[in-house]
């Protein structure tokens, strides 16, 4: 009789995983109710949907430091741009527009009259560069001066309408102005038009300069005084008009 009732409670205990209330784990080691359980799913079956969303709550720490730096700096993530620091003041961004041409600007053969000063500003520049690049490269170490006929070579080299090709118009506070190498302009912000007559035209200009000074005294004046004396040479001469391009911005600095 003990025996019968010994080997029921034994059958009940092992086939007690029916009843409510049993437990047991899964291949992941992880305690779980018989009660939760789906009937159609084994005990080894994927997390579901609740656990899935519930991890998806995780933060790595990668994420909680690169937060928390952003804090520490100041970064707004929602913006592309940092927040503007106090007693400060965001710039607008420039905007450039091309210059708009007078008819002279736009078909004259010559340098328009308005472009002299900028126009002998940037021969005198290309002239002093050459020359001193020149007499630098054959004769400084040899000190003495190059023959008259290397320097009318040089001078005819120089006013080539390739000298020029990196010229053009620009404006600067509203007044179109010519712009490029050795110009008040180059170094201004701004959209410069450059190419089409510019070239040609300051290249004229660069001859006429050419034909009314002697090649070899603009030589001497850079090798002996500079670039400076050049540029007083060909752009302030009271005497002779094709000479004092910029003589009416001289007179008013000097006012």
């Amino acid at each position: 009789m003990w025996k019968l009732i010994i080997t029921s409670i034994f059958l009940l205990t092992v086939l007690g995983v029916g009843f409510h209330g049993a437990s047991g784990q899964n291949e992941h080691g992880e305690q779980i109710k018989v009660s939760d359980l789906d009937e159609t799913k084994p005990l080894d079956a994927p997390p579901t949907e609740t656990l899935t969303q519930t991890n998806s709550d995780h933060h790595d720490d990668d994420d909680d430091e690169e937060t928390n730096y952003d804090k520490k700096n100041g970064i707004d993530n929602d913006h592309d741009l940092p927040p503007v620091p106090e007693g400060m003041v965001r710039e607008n961004i420039m905007k450039w527009s091309t210059p708009t041409l007078s008819d002279e600007e736009a078909y004259s053969v010559r340098l328009p009259s308005s472009f002299k000063c900028d126009g002998c500003t940037a021969i005198a520049f290309q002239i002093s560069t050459g020359m001193a690049v020149f007499h630098e490269k054959k004769y400084r170490k040899k000190k003495k001066m190059a023959p008259e006929s290397e320097v009318i070579e040089l001078i005819e080299n120089i006013c080539d309408k390739k000298t020029f090709e990196n010229y053009g118009l620009k404006q600067m506070g509203g007044i179109n102005r010519l712009s490029g190498p050795g110009t008040e302009a180059e170094e201004e912000p701004g959209m410069m038009q450059g190419g089409g007559k510019w070239p040609n035209r300051l290249a004229m200009m660069c001859g006429e300069i050419a034909g009314e000074l002697d090649e070899y005294d603009m030589y001497k004046a850079v090798v002996e005084d500079g670039p400076e004396k050049l540029f007083q040479l060909i752009c302030q001469d009271n005497e002779n008009s094709v000479l004092a391009g910029c003589m009416e911005k001289q007179m008013k600095d000097e006012l």
